[in-house]
């Protein structure tokens, strides 16, 4: 079933959505440690409104359980969401 997200489904886009950056080769995963990106992803899905707010992600469910995600938004928004990326960016603890 193909739903919206809702807050709590956070922990399972965050773990999709660093799949997705891990191949990417993004910096961030690069050269930050996975809890410390996934926490991020995991605010971002809830706290800010950034690309992976829950709002602009649809989910795929098998036997209730998040198996998938597709994330879109509005490409008029593109420069306010780029310069909340900001919010993820992490420092070493």
């Amino acid at each position: 079933m193909i739903r919206q997200a809702r807050p709590e489904d956070r922990f399972d886009i965050a773990k999709l959505v660093y799949m997705v950056w891990d191949d990417m080769e993004l910096e961030l995963v690069k050269h930050l440690p996975k809890d410390m990106v996934l926490d991020a992803i995991e605010k971002s899905c809830v706290d800010a409104t950034y690309r992976t707010f829950y709002q602009h992600i649809l989910v795929y469910e098998v036997e209730n359980k998040v198996a998938g995600c597709i994330i879109s938004y509005s490409g008029e928004n593109e420069l306010k969401y780029e310069k909340h990326g900001n919010y993820l960016t992490c420092q070493k603890k």
